[in-house]
């Protein structure tokens, strides 16, 4: 195999294990509606904060999401919103899920 395929293959399966937490799928998944800080995502996901922001960290590093500082607050968006949202998409033609609503 050549050496060009193999790299891609490696940071294919790096992203699918990227995304294979459920957590930071739901964190996707509320980002791809707009940016959100930190504290509204913790009670959007109901995952603590220590939680979230570790997650957060992940998907900042593999380069789907970004954030801006607010006075002390750290708010976060899609860096990838296209390629995210057709992820989030494809996911949900082949394995739908239940909307959190407001109640």
């Amino acid at each position: 195999m050549e050496k060009a395929r193999s790299d891609s293959f490696e940071d294919t399966a790096r992203l699918l294990k990227l995304l294979g937490h459920p957590v930071r799928l739901a964190l996707l998944n509320e980002l791809s509606r707009g940016t959100k800080c930190v504290n509204d995502i913790r009670d959007l996901v109901d995952v603590r904060q220590a939680n979230v922001s570790q997650h957060l960290a992940t998907l900042r590093q593999e380069g789907l999401v970004s954030c801006r500082v607010q006075g002390n607050m750290r708010c976060y968006y899609l860096s990838r919103p296209e390629f995210v949202r057709d992820l989030l998409q494809l996911f949900q033609r082949y394995y739908p899920v239940a909307e959190k609503t407001a109640e």
